[in-house]
């Protein structure tokens, strides 16, 4: 009796690899459609230990080979296997096509090229020109919109004359009004603003909105504003007075013409 329990701990380590590759031969499918799956593997001293009668010895390779059926699959094949512990399956060929659930791209690595520099994953865009610094410039750009190269100007110097101002006080529907402004040229700007003579739209007596034929809206209330060597020139829409954003809701409305002046200062650079 003690040189079978001696025998019976190295046959235990040789049931336990046969176990794995055979188990699914070794039972019929009735019985291992019936598995009842362990939740752990049987201790090891189940097999190996010098006291494991016959009885615990079948019980705990039955056990063995149910864990491993449930783990892997019933029929016994590498496939089954694979599947059931959620692995790709593996080629046998050694070529990259053969493997199943690869990416369908890889990301770049490697030397960058075209308009970047450097290396991926961290590339940068390759230099083009020289980094110089100017002022007033005249910026030349490559084919791709990008600054290849830059040349200084003449600062613009001088000082701002104001002629005489052209004031429509109130604003009018469908006149022209001229002023000679003085300045012995054309001017260089016009500035022009409504001022509010009587409040409305949320603007108080004295507060200006600063205005241009092109913020204006419709063609009924624009007005024109024109100048020549010897005068500016005023000229309203005949239908509508301008619009503009209230003050205090900043939606758009027509003012009305009695209260409000149009000025407009013309400016000579010299």
């Amino acid at each position: 009796m003690r040189s079978k329990r001696i025998f019976a701990a190295p046959a235990a380590l040789a049931f336990m690899f046969l176990a794995t590759s055979v188990v699914a031969s070794l039972w019929p499918r009735e019985m291992q459609a019936q598995v009842v799956c362990p939740t752990a593997l049987p201790p090891a001293g189940n097999f190996t230990a010098a006291n494991t009668t016959q009885g615990q010895f079948k019980t705990s390779l039955t056990n063995l080979v149910a864990y491993l059926t449930c783990l892997l699959g019933t029929d016994g094949t590498s496939a089954t296997a694979k599947s059931a512990l959620g692995l790709a399956t593996v080629a046998t060929s050694g070529n990259y096509g053969d493997l199943s659930n690869t990416p369908t791209a890889l990301p770049p690595s490697g030397a960058a090229g075209g308009d970047l520099t450097g290396t991926y994953p961290n590339p940068t865009l390759a230099a083009v020109g020289t980094a110089t610094t100017c002022t007033n410039a005249t910026v030349t750009t490559d084919s791709k919109g990008r600054v290849v190269s830059c040349t200084s100007g003449a600062a613009v110097t001088g000082t701002l004359v104001a002629g005489t101002t052209n004031v429509m006080n109130p604003y009018v529907l469908g006149a022209v009004q001229n002023q000679n402004h003085g300045l012995g040229a054309q001017p260089t700007i016009l500035y022009a603003y409504l001022e509010c003579l009587t409040a409305e739209l949320g603007f108080n007596v004295g507060d200006r909105v600063v205005v241009s034929t092109g913020n204006l809206s419709t063609t009924n209330n624009l007005f024109a504003l024109v100048s020549d060597t010897a005068k500016t020139t005023i000229s309203t829409g005949a239908s509508l007075a301008p619009e503009v954003p209230r003050k205090d809701t900043g939606v758009v409305s027509v003012i009305t013409a009695a209260n409000w002046k149009l000025v407009v200062i013309p400016y000579k650079l010299n």
